[in-house]
């Protein structure tokens, strides 16, 4: 199929539901903290409780693009929360599309809905898995259209979610589906993605792991005649080379339904889509690209620095840690949960990298550290130390491990990463 792969994807948000948003939407949904630039800060598009707490029918997704132009639409993921609704999210409040996966899903994990030996089905006694189903319901879906536009959005969450091993032993069912409908593909644009890395485990920890998680993978292939009679792969393949976030995926979509098809994908020139924050793939780059100009959170950034470790046992770690735990504190304390959530402290510092460059004439630095008991939690934060030195912390700090249920006797997604309830019988 002759896909380009696109190595320097950027993630914008730390789990699916930002990264979604990014996509489906348009929005950015975490604050870009530019203070590292001696610039202005710009705050999000949608507040959390604009995001979670109001239907999201009245906004234009691109489900809704797509319909308009006249085409069939899918969207299935492999669980019925999915992006927009985990945890305590409304989403949609009517079916977004013309088929949607969600009754199934709700069939499969509600109580008092659906049949046990579906239930038992997909429990892996039967070697089926979530994404057997995905792929059977998509294939359904290319069969049943032959002759009309299609426009489908497949999610699959379980794979990759909780280990690095999920979705190497599903490669042979996804080369498998693409040989069984080869035709339909060849004359499609496939973008085959992920959102973001691992986000917590043993993986994590490495190098690898650490920039995996802010590197969500993406390839697109285009459809066979446009490989063989335009200059989009090569255009491609220079794009390729440079830093990319997913609003720039959800534009080069948007410019093949709306703009380039226009003119027989023959118009390369730069293109700046009204109302998007990214640049299409399939036209000439346009700015050079960096964490800077992007709209990127610096604590995701990818792009490499020279660091060099320092001590964990100084002064300045000792304030660092100081800055950090109170710093968490206080995001609780905003959202009003210091009565469910424990007062977090510092146990000890675990890492503590310096930039080589100074940044504006701050030393700036990566702490990883860990909190102390009953949590244990573990979190990751960019800060810089300024002339009077005193410690700012850069954009939001990042939870690194696994927090489950320890959280849940608080409902906001925001919040949930720092707090550990003081009543663990509630979670």
């Amino acid at each position: 199929m002759n896909a380009v792969l696109f190595p320097y994807v950027n993630k914008v948000g730390d789990n699916s539901r930002p990264n979604g948003a990014a996509l489906w939407f348009g929005k950015l949904l975490e604050k870009l903290d530019r203070s590292l630039f001696e610039k202005e800060s710009v705050m999000a598009d949608w507040t959390h409780n604009y995001m979670c707490h109001v239907f999201k029918d009245n906004e234009t997704s691109l489900f809704h693009e797509f319909q308009k132009y006249g085409y069939k639409t899918l969207l299935s993921e492999d669980w019925a929360e999915g992006t927009l609704n985990w945890p305590n999210c409304k989403g949609f409040d009517k079916p977004p599309i013309n088929h949607y996966m969600r009754p199934f899903q709700n069939a499969m994990e509600r109580k008092n809905h659906g049949v046990n030996v579906t239930k038992r089905h997909l429990k892996g006694k039967m070697c089926r898995e979530q994404h057997h189903t995905l792929l059977d319901y998509l294939g359904q879906f290319l069969d049943a259209y032959p002759d009309q536009k299609k426009f489908s959005w497949t999610w699959a969450s379980h794979l990759g979610h909780n280990s690095e091993n999920g979705i190497a032993h599903s490669d042979n069912d996804f080369y498998n589906f693409m040989i069984r409908h080869r035709k339909q593909l060849e004359n499609s644009f496939v973008f085959f993605m992920g959102d973001h890395g691992l986000r917590f485990g043993s993986v994590r920890k490495t190098f690898v792991g650490a920039l995996d998680v802010n590197n969500p993978f993406l390839s697109i292939s285009i459809p066979k005649e446009l490989r063989k009679n335009t200059k989009i792969l090569d255009i491609m393949r220079k794009n390729a080379k440079k830093l990319q976030t997913h609003f720039d995926t959800r534009s080069t979509m948007l410019d093949i339904l709306k703009f380039h098809s226009a003119s027989n994908f023959a118009d390369t020139v730069p293109l700046e889509i009204p109302g998007e924050k990214g640049y299409s793939y399939l036209r000439e780059p346009s700015t050079i690209r960096n964490c800077k100009n992007s709209p990127i959170p610096i604590q995701y950034c990818i792009c490499q620095f020279n660091k060099t470790a320092v001590s964990t046992k100084n002064k300045l770690a000792l304030s660092i840690g100081k800055q950090i735990s109170y710093s968490v504190n206080e995001e609780l304390k905003a959202g009003n949960f210091t009565k469910q959530c424990i007062e977090m402290k510092v146990d000890r510092i675990v890492s503590l990298l310096k930039y080589t460059q100074s940044m504006n004439g701050s030393d700036v630095y990566i702490v990883v550290f860990k909190m102390k008991k009953p949590s244990q939690a573990n979190f990751k934060a960019n800060v810089k130390i300024l002339p009077t030195g005193k410690v700012k912390v850069l954009g939001m700090i990042e939870r690194t491990d696994s927090y489950k249920n320890t959280a849940n006797c608080i409902k906001s997604e925001h919040h949930r990463p720092y707090c550990y309830c003081k009543n663990q019988e509630d979670s």
